[in-house]
């Protein structure tokens, strides 16, 4: 199935071809799978141990420190790695390296709506890749996916570069091969998505999980092109047409 993002004109052949997405750059926590409540929960208080040990702190001290560096790099282990020189590989592994099975839940059938989408699909996420294939082997997904790309894959030029980085959304495009204009970032952040619109790409805002836990405001950014409370939602839309 072809999903198109923008206005479709009828009569026209030429306007699939000019809307269709050939990337698709697939969040995983709060868009494949619903993290807010327990998982979300289980990993802020591990990654508050990892800073008591580290600095010494109290678990408020902590619980600010890790909301600062998420709200400034959108990511703490970025804010440890830039701010501290801590190892981001030792942080996402002492922070994620737990048996999800308990925790990880999903909405609907994801997968279905997945495997209807046309063009390449891409997990990129910012958790690491062995939480990623974890979670997605518990629920039973692995195979909707051509590739992932974790927070361990974003070293790049000495550097780390994980979302919202549009040097890594240009690395994807020239790694996939295609144009700006024919990815879309299917996200639950506004912070991505705006980093993602910038850069070119097309923008799927995933807001179900948010909203039920009453965090998400519901008025769309202009840098957004399309809100959807859930994967199904993506199939679901009068801007669909059937491969022939």
């Amino acid at each position: 199935m072809t999903v198109l993002l923008g206005r479709e004109k009828r009569g026209m052949p030429a306007a699939p071809e000019r809307g269709a997405v050939k990337l698709w750059l697939i969040d995983l926590d709060d868009t494949v799978l619903r993290s807010s409540g327990g998982l979300f929960v289980v990993l802020h208080d591990r990654m508050n141990r990892f800073l008591m040990k580290e600095f010494g702190f109290t678990e408020e001290e902590a619980t600010r420190m890790r909301q600062r560096y998420w709200a400034q790099y959108g990511t703490t282990f970025l804010g440890l790695w830039r701010r501290h020189g801590i190892d981001p590989l030792r942080f996402l592994t002492e922070t994620h390296d737990f048996d999800v099975r308990p925790y990880v839940r999903k909405t609907g059938d994801p997968g279905r709506a997945l495997e209807r989408l046309s063009g390449r699909k891409v997990l990129y996420t910012n958790a690491p890749r062995n939480y990623a294939e974890a979670a997605l082997a518990h629920l039973h997904l692995t195979h909707v996916f051509d590739d992932l790309v974790c927070s361990t894959d974003t070293h790049l030029l000495g550097d780390w570069a994980p979302k919202p980085s549009a040097r890594m959304l240009r690395h994807l495009l020239s790694r996939y091969r295609v144009r700006a204009s024919e990815a879309a970032m299917v996200d639950d952040s506004f912070f991505n998505l705006r980093i993602a619109k910038e850069a070119g790409l097309k923008t799927v805002c995933c807001y179900g999980h948010h909203r039920a836990h009453a965090r998400y405001p519901m008025r769309k950014p202009a840098y957004v092109d399309r809100m959807i409370a859930q994967l199904q939602d993506l199939t679901r839309t009068g801007a669909e047409r059937r491969d022939k």
